[in-house]
This record gives structure tokens, sequence and C-alpha cells, in this order.
């Protein structure tokens, strides 16, 4: 935000997308800054649709939290943190004690003995999920159940077979709510999950919008820096 910026001045709703199971611990961390310094700003965290670039172009959507993934040259994006992925589970979950048995080594195949569940991100061609972003190339069967919302697959998580493709930054998170347990996914094939956040050429300069923005860096870098330094899986 430019020198001279007053939140305090701020009203309103600012609108945010977004896709990943960290971003409710990223909104936790905003709202206290927002509440202080701007009172009468209102935020709206919504689910990160396939329709998100049109909704960011007509105004409805202020900032995307979302990966890289189609992404259109006429938005603006910044990395706001690069994750291991991993698979998420249930605790005692079969597939723990397989890996054990080949020397903690995850492999593709082994993926394909279980249900897997994702987050629907888009429409256009190949996987229509958010997993797509990192197993570009792989083989893997279609997710067999797809939500727009992380959250609305955990209880089948926690309590079937099923297992989740995840950033180790959204685990820890799902962690403090479910009795889940996961394995390092990059031996099977899946590269790491990269969160930007993106907005439009004509909200760049806007200092609200650099101001929430702002924010929302800061509070990642409080969140994933945090739950990185105690993982033994970085």
């Amino acid at each position: 935000a430019p020198r001279g910026f007053n939140p305090e001045h701020l009203q309103g709703n600012f609108q945010i997308a977004s896709c990943g199971l960290v971003m409710p611990n990223i909104l936790f961390r905003i709202f206290e800054q927002i509440r202080v310094r701007a009172p009468k700003l209102r935020i709206t965290l919504e689910h990160r649709t396939p329709h998100i670039w049109t909704d960011l172009k007509e105004g409805r959507i202020d900032l995307g939290l979302t990966t890289d993934y189609e992404v259109p040259p006429s938005c603006r994006k910044t990395l706001l943190f690069r994750s291991p992925a991993v698979v998420l589970m249930r605790e005692n979950h079969p597939l723990l004690e397989e890996v054990a048995a080949k020397s903690g080594v995850l492999s593709a195949e082994m993926l394909e003995h279980y249900p897997r569940a994702a987050v629907s991100i888009n429409t256009s061609g190949g996987l229509l999920t958010l997993e797509r972003a990192v197993t570009s190339g792989s083989s893997f069967t279609p997710a067999a159940v797809v939500s727009e919302s992380g959250y609305d697959l955990m209880p089948l998580i926690e309590r079937t077979d099923v297992i989740m493709l995840t950033p180790l930054a959204g685990a820890e998170v799902v962690r403090e709510h479910y009795a889940v347990s996961w394995l390092p996914a990059a031996s099977a094939g899946v590269a790491d999950f990269e969160v930007y956040q993106v907005w439009t050429e004509n909200k760049h300069l806007d200092p609200a919008h650099c101001w929430v923005r702002g924010l929302v860096e800061g509070a990642v870098r409080e969140q994933v820096s945090g739950e990185t330094s105690s993982s033994s899986l970085i």
C-alpha cells in the first residue's frame, strides 16, 4: 500500500476465492489484522470454482488463492508458498503398512490400490481437479469422488480407505481437526504444490487491494514457516 495509506477508512466486502485446506488458517490470521486496523472491511472466503477467472475479470472475486494452472496472461500472480505433496489418509490406513514393508518408499502403483478424493478447480481438459497441477504426465486414474471443498471430503478420508493428494501445509491444518495421517508423495512421481495469489491488472495498484495482498503474504509466511519448521517430512 502507498505511504500514508490508512486502512481504517476501508469499508465494504473483499471477496477471496480459495481452493486449499490451509486457507482457513490464513483467513484466521488476516482477520485479526483486519478487525483491528480496518474494522469496517468485511472478508468473504469462497471456494475456488471452475469459473474463477471470469469471476475475477467481472469483479465478483477480488483475489484468487490457487495453483497457477491455466492462469490467464491478463492476470497478475505471485507465489505464496511451495509445499511438498503428501498422500492424506485416515490413521491406521493399510497403505501405511504397505509402504513400511517397502522400506518407506511409496510408489504410484500403491496409490492405485485405493479410491482417491480430489478438489475440483476447473472444467477444461484432463483431470478436473487440483491434483492435476502436481501429477502432470502421470497415468493416475481419475479421482473417485470430487468436491469444490476439501473440507467436505475430510469425513470420508477420516473414516474410509479413500486417500487424497494434498500439500503438506494443508495436511498439518487438517490434523488439528481430524484423525488423519500422511506419507510423502514425491517417490510416487507427485510434484510439490505451488499456491499463488492471483488478481486482475485493474486492481494491481489499488491501495486497499495492495494492503490485503500484503496481509495474505505475511499470514502465509507465518503459517507455512511454522509448519515446515516443525515437520519431519521436509
